[in-house]
């Protein structure tokens, strides 16, 4: 579970520890942030993806970590795709980093054929206030129609792009640049 702020993951992992009703009964919970030193982080992610942190050791151990809470600390430069799913509790402000969430699970070499995303909404008032959805789906769109979307991020419809104009310009077909040129006139 990605969140923004280190006094949310807190929150969290307090409300899960504190109230078992909520779900995790049973379940060995950690929290990761940026006031956590590093060498106890490098830890807790060898316990949590044993597999994808080359810890054979470490898995199936009564020391493991099933539910990992954290701050974007470990959305950059993390393999932790043992996991299947993300949940985003806070909708980061920059689709990307959002991706970049994802994607510390979503890799090559995980285990796992679907990955499950999850995104807690702001509530209404609050987004009408705000606008963040509004302006994420907004980045979102911009960036689909300049790159493609992999994965989706909002629940939108995905569309990859075929990036293979390289190849078609090395083979000298001639239709390429006109074909470029084409969407940069419907798209600009």
């Amino acid at each position: 579970m990605f969140t923004t702020y280190k006094d949310t993951a807190e929150y969290l992992g307090r409300a899960f520890r504190e109230h078992p009703g909520l779900g995790l009964e049973g379940q060995r919970l950690e929290v990761l942030h940026g006031g956590v030193a590093p060498e106890t982080r490098g830890n807790v992610v060898e316990r949590f993806a044993p597999v994808a942190s080359k810890k054979a050791e470490l898995v199936d151990s009564p020391d493991g970590v099933d539910v990992l809470i954290s701050t974007d600390v470990l959305s950059e430069g993390q393999n932790l795709q043992d996991a299947d799913c993300v949940v985003n509790y806070d909708l980061h402000w920059n689709p990307t980093r959002m991706v970049q969430r994802v994607g510390r699970i979503d890799r090559l070499g995980s285990a796992h054929g679907e990955i499950t995303v999850h995104n807690f909404f702001p509530e209404e008032g609050l987004d009408d206030l705000l606008g963040l959805i509004e302006r994420l789906a907004t980045k979102i769109e911009a960036i689909d129609r300049n790159v493609g979307l992999e994965a989706s991020i909002l629940g939108e419809k995905v569309n990859p792009r075929e990036f293979n104009a390289l190849k078609r310009i090395e083979d000298q077909d001639q239709s390429v640049t006109g074909e470029l040129e084409a969407e940069i006139d419907v798209s600009g």
